[in-house]
């Protein structure tokens, strides 16, 4: 009786289109991503397929593994015998970034399994677009092993320092380095939640921008770094101050989705909040749970009223890069010869240190439409970058 269940639903969605079939389509030259898409109450099932690829049999090569790698048909089947008054429901939606020569896709279930548990899963899946081959890490790094040791070092200082003190940092080694995507600024690599999972539950993420991976990305010619044009360029002097001038005219870090004056409570929904906000003298650190804000702080007023009619005063980052300046590389005397001298510059003693969780050293404040704080430790290094409003 199961058996014929399962075999009516099956060529139900087929009947509908919602399973992947072999429908060539050359007229189209620019590849696009629909998104085929399932409703029933608040629960709610929908994930991607390739189409207008020139060459059809790349695009159904690419559609039928992420069906089947993202176990599709089996989330279809869940979704279909769900109760009306199911205790948990579930939601299967996707996220994508898409060029010429890639796509790459997260699909996220949470809620009711094939396994009849509750559980959230991540599936990341990043294609070659010219040969419909799964993109590996040793496309991306010269030595994957060298790569994956710094990034797991850099993923125990910074999140280990995030997540909960009864959690052993030691869960996020291994680094999943083949469970990743791609987007105009880094790469993100997915945990099992057996094996990691945040405060909420859901299966954690760890990200690196391609400006702190410069140093292990292939550079050879044809290789995919090159392709997507993801290297990191040199930028003049020129260059880096009309970049930082823009910065603070719009109140925006370009590799961030969001700008000073945002709302707290808009950014708190699209993010995700670790922890309760952390006080500070004048305000407050928001460390939010989306992989993206890995070491990089949010920053609103002191809260009086409640996070929710705050605004984004300040944003600071803790890791990456900033217009061509490199934390844990630029040097002070860089940044001087770029900007001049600075409006104002602050000693950090021991116990402001400690207040604002950073290393000893000094901060020199520049002031063109937003402030700019540029904190260096006692060796003169980069180690935070901070845009923030004006008073």
């Amino acid at each position: 009786m199961r058996n014929k269940c399962l075999s009516g639903i099956i060529a139900f969605f087929l009947f509908l289109g919602l399973i992947p079939c072999a429908r060539a389509q050359t007229h189209a030259v620019v590849p696009k991503v629909d998104s085929i898409t399932m409703e029933k109450g608040t629960n709610r099932l929908s994930y991607p397929q390739l189409s207008g690829l020139a060459d059809p049999e790349i695009q159904k090569a690419i559609n039928d593994d992420l069906f089947l790698s993202a176990n599709l048909a089996a989330h279809m089947v869940t979704f279909t015998t769900l109760a009306d008054k199911s205790p948990w429901g579930l939601v299967v939606s996707y996220e994508e970034y898409i060029t010429g020569d890639v796509a790459s896709f997260v699909i996220s279930a949470d809620g009711k399994m094939p396994n009849g548990r509750k559980g959230q899963i991540n599936t990341a899946l990043t294609y070659d677009l010219t040969t419909g081959k799964r993109v590996t890490a040793a496309d991306l790094f010269t030595d994957v092993a060298e790569a994956q040791a710094w990034m797991e070092e850099e993923a125990v200082r910074t999140l280990g320092e995030e997540i909960s003190e009864y959690t052993d940092s030691g869960v996020l080694l291994p680094l999943p380095v083949d469970r990743f995507t791609l987007d105009a600024y880094g790469i993100t690599f997915y945990y099992a939640a057996e094996q990691f999972a945040t405060l909420s539950g859901k299966a954690g993420a760890c990200r690196f921008d391609y400006t702190e991976l410069a140093a292990y990305l292939r550079s050879d010619e044809g290789s995919l770094p090159v392709r997507l044009s993801i290297l990191p360029p040199e930028m003049t002097a020129a260059e880096q101050k009309t970049a930082i001038e823009e910065a603070l005219s719009n109140g925006k870090i370009e590799q961030l989705p969001i700008s000073l004056g945002d709302n707290m409570t808009g950014i708190v929904d699209a993010y995700g909040l670790k922890r309760t906000p952390d006080e500070f003298p004048g305000g407050r650190y928001f460390v939010m749970e989306h992989p993206m804000f890995r070491n990089i702080l949010l920053i609103s007023d002191s809260m009086q009223s409640g996070y929710e009619h705050s605004m984004l005063q300040g944003i600071q980052l803790r890791r990456g890069a900033f217009c061509g300046l490199k934390i844990g590389q630029s040097q002070r005397d860089d940044w001087q010869k770029l900007l001049g001298e600075p409006d104002d510059v602050i000693l950090l003693t021991e116990n402001m240190a400690y207040d604002y969780n950073l290393p000893t050293g000094t901060c020199d404040l520049y002031r063109r439409g937003s402030t700019l704080r540029l904190y260096a430790d006692e060796s003169g290094v980069l180690v935070a970058v901070q845009l923030e409003r004006m008073n």
